[in-house]
């Protein structure tokens, strides 16, 4: 089960890395911003 996500992961975020690198700043950016105003 493992071994096949991995797979998939591979699959679509070998392709679409920039992609999936967008997101993942994206996120972090938000996450920062949400802390901030909490903090």
């Amino acid at each position: 089960m493992l071994r096949k996500l991995k797979n998939w992961h591979k699959k679509y975020f070998g392709v679409g890395s920039t992609f999936y690198r967008k997101i993942a700043y994206f996120e972090s950016w938000l996450y920062d911003a949400i802390v901030s105003k909490l903090f």
